[in-house]
């Protein structure tokens, strides 16, 4: 079941994660102040901080012959995003939402035979169950910096930042970038703040008509978030 919810970030949060970053504290409350000491993007920062951001989702119901499907589950005060890519009866499981039984619900709803699971990063609410789901299916995380399914290539990008070995999905016009991307925000710089914000311009720089799939919150494109985020520098 998808829940409706907001942004995995609000105002404070954002502010919060770019002063821990920088090290710093900003003083002062005017919005231009903030934005200029903490180097985020003015913008994006007035439309969140007033609420009137919300991207354009991904349409989950489309007809095509690549589906994608989304768990989502409660964490905290918003949720937390496992993803199906499915093709002829088969699938990839990224992610894992923190539930092996949620995940193997989606499946067997959908009737798919998983080959294989990819993790963007080792946190528990993206790991835990991993194992269930191993021996269920019988299958392992695939670590090959290409992975091939039902025709198309899924493409391991490095994007460190949030932890040192986060990574990044590629496959067609769909990007999974598990805590490095979030609409209007971006996951905490725990390992580097500098490489994370390095790694979301590396993403953010390829093709605009690419949607995000976030590991928190609403999915989001690279154009919206070029526009939006609060990180952005395009």
């Amino acid at each position: 079941m998808d829940f409706l919810a907001g942004l995995e970030d609000e105002y404070e949060d954002i502010i919060e994660k770019a002063e821990n970053g920088l090290k710093t504290k900003v003083k002062s409350l005017d919005l231009n102040e903030v934005s200029r000491e903490l180097n985020l993007n003015l913008k994006a920062l007035k439309k969140i901080k007033n609420k009137s951001y919300f991207p354009a989702e991904y349409d989950f119901n489309n007809n095509k012959s690549l589906k994608i499907f989304r768990i989502q589950l409660p964490f905290y005060q918003g949720y937390v995003n496992s993803y199906l890519i499915a093709k002829n009866g088969k699938c990839v499981i990224i992610d894992t939402a923190g539930s092996a039984d949620a995940v193997i619900d989606r499946i067997k709803k959908h009737n798919l035979k998983p080959v294989c699971i990819l993790l963007t990063h080792g946190h528990g609410d993206h790991v835990n169950g991993l194992g269930i789901l191993e021996n269920k299916y019988n299958i392992k995380v695939n670590k090959n910096k290409e992975i091939k399914f039902e025709g198309h290539k899924i493409l391991r990008i490095k994007t460190p930042g949030h932890t040192n070995d986060s990574v990044t999905f590629h496959i067609e016009n769909f990007l999974f970038s598990g805590d490095l991307i979030f609409a209007g925000s971006l996951g905490n710089g725990s390992y580097s703040y500098k490489k994370l914000l390095e790694s979301a311009s590396k993403i953010l720089s390829l093709s605009k008509d690419y949607f995000i799939f976030p590991g928190h919150g609403p999915t989001t494109t690279v154009k919206q978030e070029r526009e939006n985020n609060a990180f952005s520098s395009f």
